[in-house]
């Protein structure tokens, strides 16, 4: 179990809410505007001190109050108990605790809760460019790797670095600087990109068994390309390319223009899927993300798993088959929303055993 008890005060439409949560898979019944999203919200804050909204933090206080207070009482795998806490006052910085100290880096957040989150705009992962699909990758390997946000680190230094002189123009001792920054840059890009491949080969197994449990019968290929023409060296590229991003003033080979492409045949499943198998297809690439981080133990937690709106553009036979999937998930705390008097409720409750809350005007009560 991740979260055992969820505190909330003053949090937008939410009134102060105190949850005790003993279940894996928890649903979070309501109108619309009653609450519910906010409720998966806060979640996502503990983790990374955003909403998944891109909602600022200063609109996300209470009306009636100037600061908003998140906390939870966690349980690693191992046992052990621990809080972590996020507070916003307006005009003021984001503050974050974990067993009572202060937390300078998000980073030290999201180690603790790693947040899963689909919800209806996901598909972007699908429709929108490449890089809502290098952050997919991206955050994975923040969470099996121990060295990769060392590494990611290094990269972007480099890249802005390098982009900057290019900035400058054209003359010798520009060229000259560029020679120095493009050996460390080349360093920094092989181990990005060494990084991503080895994720996408460790993450395609879980993707393909996912696609047939939830019979996504399209024949989807996972292809990635790393930002240059891999049958050369990056060096080389770079090299012969020198006068040419120079004109432009920027970088244009490396890992910040890697893209994930996702096939069917030889088409693009963005053009070729429905947007019901688009959604599954979301749902396939997210939990496999959540099972590869489960698996590998790297930071000792059970990643939350949140589902804002479970059962919009599915169908009845793809919700059951999403449920059942879900049900298979022990390694996984599931958080679902979905909207009173849904036709698809019984399936959920039928298929999940879950948690029970209703959502009304803010408040929140377990549903007996």
């Amino acid at each position: 179990m991740s979260v055992e008890r969820l505190e909330i005060r003053n949090f937008r439409n939410l009134q102060s809410v105190s949850l005790e949560i003993s279940t894996s898979v928890n649903v979070f019944v309501g109108d619309n505007g009653s609450g519910k999203t906010s409720l998966l919200e806060t979640l996502n804050i503990l983790s990374t001190a955003k909403s998944f909204r891109n909602t600022p933090l200063n609109d996300l206080i209470n009306t009636s109050s100037n600061n908003f207070t998140v906390s939870a009482s966690l349980r690693n795998k191992d046992g052990s108990l621990y809080k972590v806490g996020v507070g916003k006052r307006s005009g003021k910085l984001v503050t974050a605790r974990v067993n009572g100290e202060s937390v300078k880096k998000v980073s030290e957040l999201a180690e603790r809760l790693p947040v899963i989150v689909v919800e209806p705009s996901s598909v972007v992962l699908i429709e929108g460019g490449p890089s809502e699909r290098r952050q997919y990758l991206d955050m994975g390997l923040f969470h099996v790797e121990h060295d990769f946000l060392r590494v990611w680190k290094s990269f972007n230094k480099t890249l802005k670095q390098r982009n900057a002189l290019l900035k400058l123009g054209n003359n010798s001792s520009i060229k000259e600087e560029l020679k120095v920054w493009d050996k460390e840059f080349c360093t920094a890009a092989k181990s990005l990109d060494l990084y991503r491949r080895d994720i996408i080969e460790r993450i395609t197994p879980l993707f393909n068994t996912l696609v047939n449990d939830l019979e996504i019968d399209a024949g989807i290929d996972i292809q990635y390309q790393p930002g240059w023409d891999s049958s050369y060296a990056l060096e080389e590229i770079l090299e012969k390319n020198r006068t040419r991003e120079l004109r432009y003033g920027v970088t244009i080979f490396g890992p910040h223009k890697a893209e994930i492409q996702f096939k069917t045949g030889q088409n693009s499943s963005k053009d070729f899927l429905s947007r019901g198998q688009k959604k599954l297809l979301t749902y396939a690439l997210r939990v496999s993300l959540a099972d590869l981080i489960s698996k590998s133990g790297y930071h000792n937690c059970t990643p939350l798993l949140l589902l804002d709106d479970l059962t919009s553009e599915l169908d009845l036979q793809f919700c059951r088959l999403l449920c059942k999937v879900l049900n298979k998930r022990s390694n996984l705390q599931v958080f679902i929303t979905a909207i009173k008097n849904d036709r698809f409720l019984e399936v959920i409750e039928d298929e999940l055993s879950p948690m029970m809350f209703h959502v009304e005007h803010g408040q929140i009560s377990q549903r007996l």
